[in-house]
């Protein structure tokens, strides 16, 4: 600046008026386009130079990068100023330019405790210009690649990757060449690695995002913000890459993504596509995706192809997908038609014609005679059996379709028929040519069916029947060989809520039955309720049982009957003396003192 004054004739910067001075200096700084300057200071807008400059202050006193005050300069913080950084940066490369060592300082930032934000440094050095030594490059980057693996957050990664390529563009081109189109990955990390790839790989990643385009568990989300960030960046290589992946995608479903992203560029390639893919996909979805994907660029074609696809479908699901989207955008006259020549085709299976008969019936008035008509005709699902009987409540062959419903159940089969018994009776409670009772008389008199099944019957037909013929089924299943001993429980209790008198008769046959364990019996006599039978299932429980645990219930349920001490008493007297003392003390107080008077010897009297 003294020099500049000079050559000006204005001066030294001392003087008492500084202002020539001043505007002297300010002109000849403007010249050199690097600074911009007035009277209230100056401001640096290329800050590498400013960068270099402060690089060349520090490296005057800092000259060795071995001395520890110059290492300092390095050492890592947790947030460093922009400036700054670049000024350590310029440092290493002045020293670099002086021919210093610098394999010390370099190999210091990557120190474990040094290493996540040393890193950053040397792709700063890097991109500097500072040539690094080949093993500290090859150490910064495999510890950048060991990082990436992980799961990271996107701010996280993004600098990472930059690190790397800042290090080593082709070895950060490769690993992300690498990951891009690898299956199964995390599909955020792949996401991110993309857009990445994208941007730095130029051709070189064309092959690996491909890849990562046409792979089937990439999400159609992730494939369209990939997309959307592809075209920002580079609208025409962007365009190319997504043509060049819809020609070689495999998969349906991911053809029809594309070619999503491929209308918003190419519209006339994405109707061709979507026309093709509805025609020959893989799978009836993916041709019905492809169809109603092309309503935005030609109405007329996708209408066409939707009526393709009503006659040439095999799926249900689909079929009705398809009659919504005819109905919805605006082909409901011609869908009418359509409805009713497909009801009365017999290329197709029944329950295609039956859901074409009941979208036309639902959602375009049609008759409801079809339904009734096919369920008769053919033995549809008990669903469609049971619309069609509401459809249709007074028609004449609503009960041979519900008796088809039913026999079509075989016997000695699962209990189903009894679910399809009660949903027939749900359904048809008001139509009168349908007497669900009838069913459950079948039901209950095949003996072919299992016997656990029968009894269902019979405690699910609740008024179907009068008292008397669920007391006969009651005793034709008591008397059924197939009965086991709880079975013939079951009957005697149901049988007694039913009628008490045909019950408790069962529990007496029940219990002079010698098939009959003690443990059933003693059930029985906890469930009867009448006083004389119980004492005649405990009589046959104390005369067939040894063990105490079931004397014991035994002789508390008759505790308070006529005669029950007495049966007591004549229990314990065939006990052992050991066996008898337990029993006692087992039983309540009163009742045991009434049975130890019995079991006492009678008192000896005086003959005199």
């Amino acid at each position: 600046m003294d020099l500049v004054a000079r050559r000006a004739g204005v001066g030294q910067p001392d003087a008492v008026d500084t202002g020539p001075w001043l505007d002297a200096v300010i002109a000849a700084l403007e010249l050199t386009g690097l600074v911009s300057a007035n009277r209230d200071g100056a401001h640096f807008p290329d800050t590498h130079t400013l960068a270099f400059f402060v690089g060349a202050k520090l490296v005057r006193h800092h000259p060795d990068p071995a001395v520890r005050e110059s290492r300092s300069l390095l050492r890592p913080r947790l947030w460093w100023p922009e400036d700054v950084l670049a000024s350590r940066v310029a440092l290493v490369a002045h020293w670099q330019l002086l021919d210093r060592d610098l394999t010390g300082v370099l190999h210091r930032l990557l120190r474990p405790w040094n290493r996540r934000r040393g890193t950053g440094m040397l792709a700063a050095m890097a991109r500097y210009g500072v040539e690094l030594p080949p093993p500290v490059t090859r150490e910064a980057t495999t510890h950048l690649q060991r990082r990436l693996g992980k799961d990271l957050a996107r701010s996280v990664l993004d600098r990472l990757v930059l690190e790397l390529h800042g290090l080593d563009p082709a070895c950060a081109v490769t690993f992300l060449c690498d990951r891009v189109p690898r299956r199964g990955w995390g599909a955020a990390n792949r996401l991110a690695f993309a857009e990445h790839l994208f941007r730095l790989g130029g051709n070189a990643g064309t092959r690996a995002l491909i890849g990562f385009l046409v792979d089937p568990l990439v999400p159609d989300r992730h494939r369209e913000v990939f997309w959307q960030a592809a075209k920002d960046h580079a609208r025409k290589p962007a365009t190319a890459l997504a043509v060049t992946a819809l020609g070689e995608a495999e998969d349906g479903a991911v053809r029809n993504s594309l070619t999503a992203l491929v209308a918003q560029v190419n519209p006339a390639r994405a109707r061709a596509q979507y026309e093709r893919t509805a025609r020959e996909g893989e799978t009836e979805q993916i041709r019905l995706t492809a169809a109603v994907s092309a309503f935005p660029l030609d109405r007329k074609t996708a209408v066409e192809l939707l009526f393709e696809q009503l006659w040439g479908f095999r799926e249900r699901d689909n079929l009705t997908k398809v009659m919504a989207e005819l109905h919805g955008n605006g082909a409901a006259q011609r869908l009418v038609e359509e409805l009713g020549r497909l009801c009365r085709s017999a290329e197709h299976r029944p329950e295609l014609r039956f859901a074409a008969a009941l979208y036309r019936c639902e959602k375009l008035r049609g008759p409801a005679d079809p339904l009734i008509e096919l369920a008769h005709e053919h033995l549809l699902p008990l669903v469609d059996a049971l619309i069609a009987v509401k459809k249709n409540p007074n028609d004449r062959r609503v009960r041979a379709v519900c008796d088809a419903q039913v026999r079509k159940h075989e016997p000695g089969g699962s209990p189903a028929v009894l679910d399809t018994i009660k949903e027939i009776g749900a359904a048809c409670g008001r139509v009168t040519s349908v007497d669900v009772g009838r069913y459950y008389v079948e039901v209950l008199e095949e003996p072919r069916w299992d016997h656990d099944i029968r009894k269902r019957a019979l405690a699910d037909v609740g008024a179907a029947l009068t008292v008397g013929q669920r007391v006969a089924h009651c005793r034709l299943l008591y008397r059924d060989p197939k009965a086991s001993a709880k079975d013939k429980l079951w009957c005697a209790t149901t049988a007694r809520q039913i009628d008490p008198r045909v019950g408790l008769q069962m529990f007496r046959d029940l219990a002079w039955d010698d098939d009959i364990g003690v443990r059933t019996k003693l059930e029985a006599a906890e469930e009867v309720g009448d006083a004389q039978i119980r004492f005649e299932l405990c009589e046959q429980i104390v005369n067939g049982s040894k063990e105490k645990a079931l004397l014991l219930r035994c002789f508390r349920l008759v505790d308070s009957d006529e005669g029950g001490d007495e049966l007591v008493a004549q229990a314990l007297r065939k006990r052992s003396e050991a066996d008898r003392v337990w029993l006692l003390r087992n039983l309540e107080l009163r009742h045991r003192e009434r049975v130890s008077a019995l079991l006492a010897p009678p008192e000896k009297t005086n003959p005199a």
